[in-house]
């Protein structure tokens, strides 16, 4: 049984210095991960509290940011959310407990979602992992 009140922190290996991440995956299709963003640490009979920040750089245009996650490269669960130019970083998943050995994977999507977005106009935060000891 997992204990979630013993909690150690472990960087994410894709960003381990804490350090964001610039995306440049424009994956359109829905089945398609995008770019790897973060693997969560830990086995399977662990939860990780995952949080991931998001800014949009373009000082021009809105997009959206897609994350998916899923065992492998097959995504299982995908959230979209609009990124709006000038209104600095946002929280897209805050606190989310994931199982481990989960892969996060972001593209960009237009502002409206339906089509592919750009390159090197976003950038994501994955902060620190809260690994709960079993």
């Amino acid at each position: 049984m997992t204990n979630l009140n013993e909690v150690e922190i472990v960087a994410c290996k894709e960003a381990p210095k804490g350090e964001q991440q610039e995306i440049t995956s424009i994956v359109t299709a829905a089945t398609s991960p995008g770019q790897l963003i973060a693997t969560v640490p830990g086995d399977q009979d662990q939860w990780a509290e995952c949080t991931i920040e998001a800014v949009n750089t373009s000082s021009t245009t809105d997009y959206c940011i897609r994350l998916q996650w899923g065992q492998g490269d097959v995504a299982s669960s995908t959230i979209i959310q609009l990124l709006s130019r000038y209104q600095g970083a946002q929280t897209v998943v805050d606190g989310r407990l994931l199982t481990g050995g989960m892969k996060v994977y972001a593209s960009c999507l237009n502002a409206t979602a339906a089509g592919a977005g750009a390159v090197s106009v976003l950038n994501v935060y994955v902060r620190p992992f809260l690994l709960h000891k079993k």
